[in-house]
């Protein structure tokens, strides 16, 4: 089993790097035991209205199938550019130790605050961000005000992490911690603190006692070993994760 990673797929924008070409460059061949995990604004779930569940919106259909065109299983956490209404109207699913929500039979979606051991990786998720530009947005069209997590989700983040004895292997959220965005990430539009960026400090503080490494998206930058060294940012960037140290073996 291979876990890989990337950023921020925007439905079809930037949906290029995980086509054919990108793993023939890299000589990598994804199997059905392998898993790509995208760190948010994935789009396979944007047009689509909860009234339309279970079915998609053709626009969303064809994401999702490009998404699963490898053989891999497609593991996301949700970004502010996502249908965080939609989302959560599906039915929820237990998978690994966590909550889920099934898009299609590989391609899932992992929920809020949840710890998943996948194959023997622990893996914490916390999705969700504020839109630098939601004034320029449709509410309930091309934003929506449950991209920010709310007070119950943050409250299963905390037991969920308590339950695991604060240690997980991996951290997958979309955004990152506060201190972070006076660092590497000074001068992004996106790099403003609120209360996700607050509550992920919280958890980096407080509430995580150990984890190897922690990736994100979200400013569209492809960064490597910020902050204490353990955090990295994916844009473009496709990853495979290192089974014995949980950090990004490939950089390209």
């Amino acid at each position: 089993m291979t876990i890989y990673l990337t950023g921020d797929t925007h439905g079809l924008d930037d949906i290029g790097k995980l086509q054919e070409p990108a793993w023939e460059l890299r000589d990598w061949r994804p199997t059905a035991d392998d898993y790509l995990i995208v760190v948010g604004d994935v789009g396979c779930v944007y047009h689509t209205k909860s009234y339309e569940l279970p079915d998609l919106d053709p626009r969303d259909r064809a994401v999702a199938d490009e998404l699963t065109a490898q053989p891999w299983t497609v593991l996301f956490v949700d970004g502010n550019h996502d249908n965080c209404d939609a989302l959560a109207d599906m039915d929820e699913e237990e998978w690994h130790g966590g909550l889920v929500h099934r898009v299609d039979a590989r391609l899932i979606h992992l929920t809020r605050g949840q710890v998943f051991d996948i194959d023997g990786v622990r893996v914490f998720t916390m999705g969700g961000a504020h839109s630098p530009d939601w004034m320029d947005r449709v509410e309930g069209e091309s934003w929506w005000a449950t991209e920010m997590p709310d007070e119950d989700e943050r409250d299963a983040a905390r037991a969920n992490l308590a339950a695991a004895g604060g240690a997980v292997d991996v951290v997958v959220t979309h955004t990152c911690p506060t201190e972070l965005l006076g660092e590497a990430l000074d001068g992004e539009q996106a790099a403003r603190p609120d209360e996700q960026t607050d509550f992920l400090q919280e958890l980096y503080d407080e509430r995580l006692s150990g984890f190897d490494h922690w990736f994100f998206g979200h400013f569209h930058r492809d960064l490597f070993s910020i902050g204490d060294g353990r955090f990295t940012c994916l844009q473009e960037s496709l990853v495979e994760l290192d089974p014995d140290t949980f950090e990004p073996m490939e950089t390209e």
